[in-house]
């Protein structure tokens, strides 16, 4: 399943995402890898792109997520 740790994701990068999903810690790749859905890779995905300012990839990602309810709360 592809993940934020194939995009050559920052230390800067992981400290903001994190920040942006509370109540979930992702600088552990083992552990990360271990507990996220498809859909929340793609949503970390989406929130890796719109961090680095590419909104049309952020995009694709989003795209991707089939969880409605997901979908909302990244767009709000």
């Amino acid at each position: 399943m592809e993940n934020i740790f194939e995009h050559n994701i920052s230390k800067d990068e992981i400290d903001k995402l994190d920040k942006m999903t509370p109540g979930r810690k992702i600088n552990n790749k083992k552990n990360y890898l271990k507990s996220i859905s498809k859909d929340t890779s793609y949503a970390d995905l989406y929130r890796l792109y719109l961090v680095r300012g590419e909104k049309q990839l952020a995009q694709k990602y989003f795209d991707k997520i089939k969880d409605k309810t997901l979908k909302y709360f990244l767009n709000n």
